[in-house]
């Protein structure tokens, strides 16, 4: 394990610790703080594809749209990650009378969720090239922790002045 991950899980250890009493006594806390958190790395996220520049200003709208945050039941993790949808889009050629168009790849309906995985990583194209990765979400997992932090923070000490423990 490399020292900035391992002073990254003392940062986090910390920090549970410091709201531990809190969180015994409300419960839900924990859920509204993990919540928070979740949205501020999705807000974050949606920062970082406007910031892409290979991707025109209403697809990065659409990508954005595409990315959700996930709770854990318990309410002890978030995540944020593509929907499992199919990708649609206007049938430009069709002129005024413009129809949805389903987009296939190798006869298969495309998922949000490989588009989202092309973009970040990128992909091939013939003949033999490629497009590099745009890279959003490495971007955004590397600022992930203290944004999430803070925001859990912000929302663990407002339920504090409310309780008094």
């Amino acid at each position: 394990m490399s020292a900035s991950k391992s002073i990254e899980r003392e940062r986090l250890r910390r920090f549970v610790r410091y709201w531990d009493r809190l969180l015994e006594i409300v419960p839900e806390a924990r859920r509204e703080a993990v919540e928070a958190a979740g949205e501020a790395v999705k807000r974050s996220l949606d920062a970082q594809i406007q910031r892409v520049d290979l991707i025109s200003g209403e697809a990065k709208g659409r990508v954005s749209s595409w990315q959700r945050i996930r709770l854990g039941s318990g309410g002890g993790w978030a995540a944020v990650s593509p929907t499992k949808g199919t990708v649609y889009s206007w049938d430009q050629r069709a002129g005024f009378g413009a129809r949805v168009r389903q987009h296939t790849w190798h006869g298969k309906p495309v998922t949000a969720r490989q588009v989202t995985t092309w973009l970040a990583r990128g992909h091939g194209v013939r003949p033999n090239g490629d497009v590099t990765g745009r890279q959003f979400y490495a971007w955004t997992r590397d600022d992930a922790q203290p944004i999430a932090l803070k925001a859990a923070d912000k929302v663990l000490c407002r339920i504090a002045d409310e309780v008094d423990f």
